[in-house]
């Protein structure tokens, strides 16, 4: 049996077989003696030095520059037949005429009934996105599920527009039960399941100031919009032109950002911001259309159309100012 080998002497320049090629850009701290001109021999089975070590596997999202999923592009109804004149108008709107209907805002029971059952879904539906954000950003398993499967936001992105335009196109399916509550149900899901993953990417201080900031803005527009006597119902058709410049606008921020991410990233922010204003102007909006009274409102039967359209407002106006707000915080 041979000796072992003798142990490792930095200055003997024959402890291997050649000496190491010189290494430049390999620097050295703390050390008492300056290492020899030819450079130190890498210890065996070490690889090469001067190179960062190879990636650990492959174990989901750890953090840093992650790809955050792009919300939803605004989507918002314009004119439908879910929306009826003010009462006593001679012009039918939407195919129905106010005078004609039985369910009419001129009962002051029935509008009170309405209003309750738009607010009772509202607040389900908020409370069910709240609790799923909340479980995908405090809960670390959840948060590398969603993140190492990406292929269910985009089904969750799918399944909520279908949903969408089914409500807003199919008045026998919005005002039809119990059909209309499981659109709205899975409307609800899809939406929550797609806030909750973009929420994950952020830290918690991020989304608890978002969070803050929309509870408070939505809280005074709606506070706003029921006592103000001006009427923002007779905005719709401006609106509904500003919507659609920024959804067009937003399509082709996303698709110019995959190319060119870099140089979108202020662009984007000030398209979130716009997007965030004009979710919170049609807040002003809905919020008139089901308290009725003005130039414009929705029908009664259309409760589940109110409720998707005062959640839909809320819930843009969140994500828009997360992605302000993590914008900020870097």
């Amino acid at each position: 049996m041979s000796d072992p080998p003798p142990p490792y002497n930095p200055n003997y320049s024959r402890h291997y077989s050649q000496p190491p090629p010189p290494t430049a850009t390999t620097t050295y701290s703390n050390v008492a003696s300056p290492p020899p001109a030819t450079g130190y021999p890498p210890p065996p089975n070490a690889g090469y030095t001067g190179y960062p070590p190879p990636p650990p596997p492959n174990t989901g999202y750890t953090g840093g520059n992650a790809y955050i999923p792009p919300p939803p592009p605004p989507v918002h109804a314009g004119y439908t037949n879910a929306y009826a004149n003010e009462p006593g108008a001679d012009v039918e709107w939407g195919g129905e005429s106010p005078k004609s209907s039985e369910l009419d805002f001129t009962n002051k029971s029935i509008r009170q009934g309405f209003i309750r059952k738009v607010f009772i879904l509202l607040t389900l539906q908020l409370t069910f996105v709240a609790g799923l954000v909340a479980l995908f950003v405090f809960e670390k398993r959840c948060q590398l599920f969603v993140k190492t499967n990406s292929w269910l936001y985009w089904v969750s992105y799918a399944t909520f527009f279908v949903t969408y335009i089914v409500l807003v196109c199919c008045q026998s399916v919005r005002r039809r039960h119990p059909g209309n509550l499981i659109c709205l149900a899975v409307l609800t899901a899809a939406m929550g399941y797609m806030v909750a993953m973009i929420a994950s990417f952020y830290d918690v201080n991020v989304v608890f100031i978002a969070l803050a900031i929309t509870v408070l803005s939505c809280a005074a527009i709606i506070a706003f919009a029921m006592q103000t006597k001006y009427d923002f119902t007779g905005c719709i058709a401006i609106m509904f032109v500003v919507m659609m410049a920024l959804f067009f606008f937003g399509i082709i921020i996303l698709i110019v950002a995959v190319a060119f991410p870099q140089q979108v990233r202020i662009v984007y922010v000030v398209y979130c911001g716009l997007a965030a204003v004009a979710f919170m102007v049609y807040l002003a909006i809905d919020v008139q259309l089901v308290m009725g009274g003005k130039r414009f409102e929705i029908s009664p039967e259309d409760y589940v159309f109110a409720a998707t359209q005062l959640f839909l407002d809320i819930v843009y106006i969140f994500l828009y100012i997360l992605q302000i707000v993590g914008f900020a915080s870097k």
